[in-house]
């Protein structure tokens, strides 16, 4: 049986309170509905690395206080940022014209990048936004998340490789990023609601049936 594990962090009011005066113009109102729309998203991935690294920490002894405070101070900012971002990019309209070119770009050099994915950090470097605000502003205009999008990106060109070329489905889940012809099956196949074989399959019988 797999083994399972997790980590939780429960905050009295007082830290609230007193890590709240350090905050400047952010309110006990803002936080907590912070936390509430938090509850219904998947989009705080910074979260919950900061969890994993107290999961994984190797201090101990006195140290052992500070760097618990350190992280939570450091998830709490990180928190109202997501939160601001949030509201800041509602929107898409209200999106910069700098800032929608450069996701634009970006999206331009991920279908480039389908066999090694760019890293978050080179994404953040490309596009000069913190994680939060570049998480937002490409939701707001794929209604994916980059990894979302990716995936996207290669299924669609493996629709291209499929009805454009004699390649085999192994090659054509090389080309596209995938490790193994099965997982790269398996997600055509969610994706689409046929496995790669018969995409192939179903666009050359249309094509005979219209005589192309």
């Amino acid at each position: 049986m797999k083994k399972v594990s997790g980590i939780g962090i429960s905050l009295m009011p007082e830290y609230y309170s007193r890590v709240l005066k350090q905050m400047e113009k952010v309110s006990e109102n803002d936080l907590f509905e912070a936390l509430l729309l938090l509850s219904s998203s998947t989009s705080f991935y910074t979260g919950k690395e900061i969890l994993n690294q107290i999961k994984n920490m190797a201090v101990s002894g006195r140290g052992i206080a500070m760097y618990y405070d350190a992280k939570i101070k450091e998830m709490l900012a990180l928190l109202v940022e997501w939160y601001d971002n949030r509201n800041a990019y509602k929107n898409s309209d209200k999106i910069l014209d700098t800032d929608r070119k450069a996701i634009e770009g970006l999206i331009a050099l991920l279908s480039q990048k389908l066999k090694k994915p760019l890293p978050i950090s080179e994404c953040r470097k490309y596009t000069c936004m913190s994680k939060g605000k570049l998480s937002f502003i490409f939701r707001q205009i794929t209604n994916k998340t980059i990894s979302e999008y990716y995936q996207y990106l290669r299924v669609e060109k493996s629709k291209e490789l499929l009805v454009a070329t004699g390649k085999n489905i192994e090659q054509i889940a090389n080309i596209v990023g995938y490790q193994t012809h099965a997982a790269f099956s398996a997600v055509f196949k969610l994706k689409c609601g046929l496995s790669p074989k018969e995409y192939r399959q179903h666009h050359w019988q249309n094509k005979q049936e219209k005589g192309w």
